[in-house]
């Protein structure tokens, strides 16, 4: 297990950083495939939490390869059923629907689901 977690650590070390990337140059990298004005708004901001959640899904994808390359399913599969719908999908209708945050629930959901 102590070699999962280096490579999750390098993997944090490398997609962080280009998450983190990502987060400042937004505007430049979602201009390359659209100029409507109302998408790249939208857009700039989903890059920006996606960048900034990237660090927790690699970690999420290291340690759940490493439990699956160990013949654990269980733990992986239950933590992507409840991500997705628990968090994804359930905090999204919640935050975004119920409470009326619009896509700031729906951002505030996916880095949840990431964490």
């Amino acid at each position: 297990m102590d070699s999962g977690w280096a490579v999750a650590g390098l993997r944090v070390a490398t997609v962080g950083v280009i998450g983190l990337g990502l987060v400042f140059v937004a505007d430049a990298f979602v201009s390359l495939f659209t100029e409507d004005p109302e998408t790249v708004g939208y857009a700039v901001e989903f890059a920006q939490v996606y960048g900034l959640s990237a660090a927790g899904l690699v970690v999420f994808s290291v340690l759940s390869g490493c439990l699956q390359g160990a013949s654990e399913t269980r733990i992986p599969f239950l933590g992507r059923v409840t991500g997705v719908f628990g968090l994804q999908l359930g905090l999204t209708y919640l935050l975004g629907m119920v409470l009326g945050w619009a896509e700031l629930g729906a951002y505030i959901a996916i880095v949840a689901t990431y964490l």
